[in-house]
């Protein structure tokens, strides 16, 4: 079992930057590890911030994808938010994880995630439209309809450098607070 730690603060701003960096490359190496299990420890963990989090969704996403014969699982935080994070973004299950946990908090529940590997206006439109309306939902849908459309057809391209085999997976992902 390789067991990685997960920082206290998902987060991607100055001073937690290169905790999570570290945690990710961690992550990294513990999927092309020879060990057949990964553990992620979320015990330590105190705040999920939308740009960590969002980095840490796919990420793991796209090393599961590249490593299905992997086992992840996972032990739980010490904090009620940050399980709530974990289950309602789906990572919990993805560990094979029952929480029990019942996202409820605002701060939580509003968020809502899409992803794909081809462009799918209608699962971005969905989303657009519960939080944005008029010229704004407008401008909103075309920045993230070219954002799809270069992630699945020519994002990808430059080597990652992160010692991994390249994927051949070209998915793009969305985090957007519902009002």
């Amino acid at each position: 079992t390789y067991i990685a730690r997960a920082p206290g603060h998902f987060n991607l701003e100055s001073r937690w930057h290169d905790t999570l960096a570290r945690f990710m490359g961690d992550l990294r190496t513990a999927f092309a590890s020879e060990l057949p299990i990964v553990l992620l420890d979320f015990r330590a963990t105190e705040r999920m911030v939308s740009g960590g989090t969002l980095l840490f969704c796919c990420e793991l996403n796209r090393l599961i994808e590249m490593f299905p014969a992997k086992s992840v699982r996972c032990i739980p935080s010490k904090n009620n938010v940050v399980n709530q994070v974990l289950e309602h973004l789906g990572i919990y299950k993805l560990c094979s994880y029952e929480s029990g946990v019942t996202p409820s908090r605002k701060d939580v529940v509003t968020w809502q995630v899409a992803s794909s590997d081809v462009v799918d206006g209608e699962k971005v439109g969905t989303l657009i439209e519960a939080s944005l309306t008029g010229d704004l939902a407008k401008q909103a849908f075309r920045g993230a309809t070219e954002a799809m459309i270069n992630c699945v057809n020519h994002a990808y391209e430059a080597p990652r450098n992160d010692g991994l085999p390249r994927s051949a997976i070209k998915k793009w992902w969305m985090f957007c607070r519902q009002n």
